[in-house]
């Protein structure tokens, strides 16, 4: 453990009960003595109709919910190709043969529903960065998801809850990205996988 002394602090208070800081350069491991101070928020990105830009992109979404346009300024190339969507929650029926909730065919893809957003669409804006609020509703469920995007880093969130009543019934969140790629890290249930993509041996498809 160490003590690090840091440069900036963004500090944010929502509903004068919970406290989101923000510390700019703060290495793992280290701790820094915080103090509350008043501070003029920079305008380091803007909202125009369904588009926001950061310091690191230019977002756009569509009535659905869905990731229209992302654009990396850093690499000066757009990352959805067009006619594609991002951020794209898909329904599966979840019937094998066996193995319910574990074992996926093959043919999963054959039968599948998009979720769309109800058009409610929230747009906000802080300290930190700028926030888009969706909400999601299949049959007896519902999801609450906020898109997160940083003034001070690249990293983009998407916050997601769920209140999940369905059964037999598989939820995914699609994006069609430009990005060339063989293996991709999967989330299991005592932490993660790196497995590929493709399709191209009998292991593969497996």
């Amino acid at each position: 453990m160490s003590i690090q002394t840091v440069r900036e602090i963004h500090f944010l208070v929502i509903d004068g009960e919970q406290d989101h800081v923000y510390v700019k350069g703060l290495k793992p491991l280290a701790f820094s003595t915080i103090t509350r101070r008043a501070k003029a928020c920079k305008e380091a990105s803007s909202f125009v109709e369904n588009t926001v830009e950061t310091p690191y992109y230019i977002v756009s979404w569509d009535d659905k919910g869905r990731l229209v346009r992302l654009y990396d300024k850093s690499a000066d190339r757009e990352v959805i190709p067009e006619g594609k969507f991002a951020n794209v929650f898909q329904i599966f029926e979840d019937k094998p043969r066996c193995f319910d909730a574990w074992e996926l065919e093959s043919t999963i893809d054959l039968k599948k529903e998009e979720i769309p957003c109800d058009g409610n669409i929230i747009k906000t804006k802080n300290e930190l960065g700028y926030f888009i609020h969706f909400t999601y509703n299949y049959n007896n469920s519902k999801i609450m998801q906020t898109l997160c995007l940083y003034n001070d880093k690249r990293r983009i969130d998407f916050k997601t809850i769920v209140e999940w009543k369905e059964s037999q019934k598989i939820l995914k969140t699609a994006f069609s990205v430009d990005i060339r790629g063989v293996f991709a890290r999967y989330d299991v249930q005592e932490g993660n996988i790196v497995r590929p993509i493709t399709r191209n041996t009998s292991w593969e498809v497996c």
